[in-house]
């Protein structure tokens, strides 16, 4: 217990600790990023440029993984008039009070020349279902065939950040973490000897923000930052589908460097549920947003 109270740090005057326990934290931010920053490699500095002509369902994936992508089938279905909304049964007050219900517009053996993921999410609405519905049908395998380009697609373009390198990363914030709580607690015995009470005020404040900036920095997203830049570069250059709201309602035909998508289907998959609200398609934004 000596050493506790009696260690090189405790030895050092008032002055010193503070600044040596914030120099010690801003150090080990900057060891996680620099970490981080080798991780990702060259690539990811370089910006990726925009196709001439971009997938919905690819710009659905990048932005938000399977998920946004069923939503951007959805969306196609009803626009193409595969499925339809089912009128409530209720009337009146109550009918709006009522969910939006959905239903394929046809048996799922005249679908026989709709794709795979598109037939799979149209099995979810054999019968009148909530939007939401598609969410818990089975449709995980014919999904996961359906993204599996995208995800290699954007591994090779390092747009995601690299899952094989979070143990390693993982690994070092927990060390430098316990480095931090040990040079603070021992900040701390030194502030108890040296009856410093407005030096082991904020030492221990650290101590409670520490973890926070420590994690923050070692945080990873979904995206790495050349994907970040990618989708803000693609949002930015169809902007004007944000803006056209008319062109929306309408459900404007193809237009170039859409790859055969609608206005409607473009800006799904772009931005998301909240480009067609107010739009002829309300009711898929309502199901969604």
């Amino acid at each position: 217990m000596d050493w506790l109270y009696d260690n090189p740090v405790s030895r050092m005057g008032a002055p010193v600790l503070l600044p040596l326990y914030w120099g010690a934290l801003a150090v080990a931010i900057l060891v996680i990023r620099s970490t981080r920053a080798r991780m990702r490699g060259d690539k990811v500095n370089t910006p990726l440029q925009i196709p001439q002509r971009v997938n919905p369902y690819q710009m659905a994936f990048l932005r938000g993984g399977d998920s946004e992508v069923v939503r951007t089938a959805v969306l196609d279905l009803v626009e193409r008039g595969r499925l339809v909304e089912v009128p409530p049964e209720a009337s009146g007050s109550h009918a709006k009070a009522q969910p939006v219900r959905w239903q394929a517009a046809s048996p799922l053996d005249d679908a026989a020349d709709v794709p795979p993921l598109q037939r799979a999410v149209l099995q979810a609405f054999r019968s009148p279902a909530e939007a939401t519905a598609v969410f818990g049908a089975d449709i995980s395998p014919v999904l996961r065939e359906h993204t599996r380009r995208f995800r290699e697609w954007m591994e090779e373009e390092r747009l995601g950040e690299n899952r094989e390198h979070r143990p390693r990363l993982r690994n070092l914030v927990v060390g430098l973490l316990l480095g931090l709580f040990a040079l603070g607690f021992m900040m701390l015995s030194a502030a108890a000897r040296l009856d410093l009470p407005y030096v082991a005020t904020p030492i221990v404040l650290s101590l409670f923000v520490t973890p926070v900036a420590v994690i923050a920095a070692g945080f990873q997203g979904r995206l790495s930052p050349r994907g970040k830049r990618f989708l803000k570069d693609i949002q930015g250059t169809y902007g004007a589908l944000w803006s056209l709201q008319d062109a929306v309602r309408n459900r404007e035909k193809v237009r170039p460097g859409m790859g055969g998508a609608s206005m409607a289907l473009m800006a799904m998959g772009v931005f998301g549920v909240h480009a067609i609200q107010g739009s002829s398609l309300e009711s898929v934004a309502r199901a969604y947003g």
